[in-house]
């Protein structure tokens, strides 16, 4: 089994994920349209980005041990197995920036011609940027969630029921709760920090002075990206394979 038929089978089920998400987006959208045109009223488009960044996390979730048990048992190696999950995610991430500012573009031309009071920010919400940098980060964002689920699916495919528990409660109340009342009592910025980075690694929100500008945004978001695929790559081998 060479690298392009498992790549082939890393790309089949997520690309058929992802005409059904985007079936169901211009379905939506449209019927939203139809509904402004008839009812002559004015309406905001948001949050497509937001619904996009979901569903790229939870198909990172669902898609990895599926597809790491197929490939081994058809005599691939770790490394093809990263390699053509790797560019599954770069590709469908490629697909999502484009169709997204695509759909975004063709919202607003048709606001033009319908004379319709329609906002269209569906991609501007959350990406930040100009130009090219707007292209960038969503491409950016779009891999870094679906390399988290890859990651986070990777991590609790080695771990027993009572460490799945564990860090299903930890993580959360310790973010939530623990890091809160340390900052309240300690007068510490904890939580306010992880929050200043998450933004930025996520979300492409510099809450920084030195991060002023779309380029230097993007190369620390582009240095996070190669470290996150170090670490995927690096969880790879650490699993031990589990029918």
């Amino acid at each position: 089994m060479t690298l392009k038929p498992a790549l082939r089978y890393s790309l089949s089920d997520s690309l058929k994920a992802l005409a059904i998400y985007y079936a169901i987006i211009i379905a939506i959208n449209g019927l939203l349209l139809v509904f402004v045109r008839l009812m002559s009223t004015s309406a905001s488009f948001n949050g497509l980005n937001m619904s996009t960044y979901i569903f790229n996390f939870v198909l990172g979730l669902t898609t990895f041990r599926q597809t790491l048990l197929m490939l081994l048992q058809h005599g691939r190696s770790r490394h093809s197995v990263y390699i053509s999950t790797a560019i599954t995610a770069l590709t469908l991430a490629v697909i999502m920036s484009t169709i997204d500012l695509i759909l975004t573009k063709l919202l607003n031309v048709a606001d033009n011609m319908l004379e319709l009071e329609v906002n269209g920010t569906i991609i501007t919400g959350l990406s930040t940027g100009t130009g090219i940098y707007l292209y960038i980060n969503l491409f950016l964002t779009y891999l870094l969630f679906g390399l988290a689920g890859f990651i986070i699916s990777a991590l609790y495919y080695r771990m027993n029921t009572f460490q799945k528990i564990l860090v299903s409660a930890g993580v959360p109340l310790t973010i939530l709760v623990a890091l809160p009342i340390i900052d309240t009592t300690f007068k510490t910025n904890l939580f306010r920090g992880i929050i200043k980075v998450a933004a930025l690694v996520f979300f492409n929100i510099s809450n920084w002075s030195i991060l002023n500008s779309d380029m230097l945004i993007t190369l620390v978001r582009v240095g996070v990206l190669l470290a996150v695929f170090g670490i995927y790559y690096l969880s790879m081998y650490r699993i031990k394979v589990k029918a």
